[in-house]
């Protein structure tokens, strides 16, 4: 018996169905991100591996670019899945929601894991994420059984999305090693788009309170239309030198 069929027994086809949607929802965004980043920093690492300073710089702007677009992505999918499930797929798969709610972190968890992967083989330290990725392997075994079989879909997102979440803290403690810096300035790297999308969260938290009787899809329009400026105005306000450097960036390319 192959391992889908096994799946599908504990699970339910439908429940499968509905955690296959929330997976694929998901990871939509942040694999792209990923990929990304891993095809444009992989050379660059290469070629400044013996530079410590300048590898340090690379990797920290590296996470915050990357983190600029998957962390308020992350809290907007959790603000407005509900929504979207019934705008985009129907109301049948609602159930599909509570899962997307936790598996859009476990996709944050692999944009981030994405900027690392590629220095540690440019680092010529490869055991490291194969090590890592074991481990995350083991621990979302040991859990998902018993968290489905109590918990449903949900438990089967949340036994995939908290494993993630412990490499993300000893894959930036390892990259913190390589590029000689501590694991709280490359957090502090994080903080204006935590900053930025908690209030961005607030905003779409107001509006859904006040907009409860208005149809699914105005709602959700009003939801990306808002969270998105409110994002965007605070780290204007904020960090404006983001701005600039990404303009300059761009006009480099």
């Amino acid at each position: 018996m192959s391992v889908l069929a096994i799946w599908r027994r504990i699970l339910g086809a439908d429940n499968l169905g509905f955690y296959s949607i929330a997976m694929g929802v998901a990871a939509l965004l942040t694999s792209q991100i990923s990929t990304l980043a891993g095809r444009v920093m992989f050379p660059i690492y290469s070629i400044i591996q013996d530079n410590r300073d300048t590898l340090k710089k690379a990797y920290i702007r590296t996470i915050k670019y990357v983190s600029l677009v998957s962390i308020p992505a992350t809290f907007g999918i959790f603000m407005i899945a509900g929504d979207f499930i019934k705008v985009v797929y129907g109301s049948k798969w609602l159930p599909a929601a509570a899962a997307l709610q936790v598996l859009c972190f476990y996709g944050l968890n692999r944009s981030l894991l994405g900027t690392t992967e590629q220095l540690y083989l440019a680092a010529g330290k490869p055991q490291v994420r194969t090590k890592l990725n074991l481990l995350q392997l083991v621990l979302m075994l040991a859990l998902m059984y018993p968290l489905t079989m109590r918990y449903g879909i949900l438990g089967t997102s949340i036994a995939a999305m908290l494993p993630s979440a412990l490499i993300v803290f000893l894959t930036f403690r390892e990259a913190g090693m390589i590029i000689e810096e501590s694991f709280a300035s490359i957090i502090r790297s994080l903080a204006p788009c935590i900053t930025g999308s908690l209030i961005m969260v607030m905003a779409i938290y107001a509006w859904n309170y006040v907009s409860a009787s208005f149809s699914p899809i105005l709602r959700l329009a009003v939801s990306v239309i808002l969270g998105a400026s409110v994002y965007v105005a605070f780290l204007w306000l904020a960090r404006k030198e983001l701005f600039y450097e990404i303009r300059g960036l761009i006009t480099r390319r």
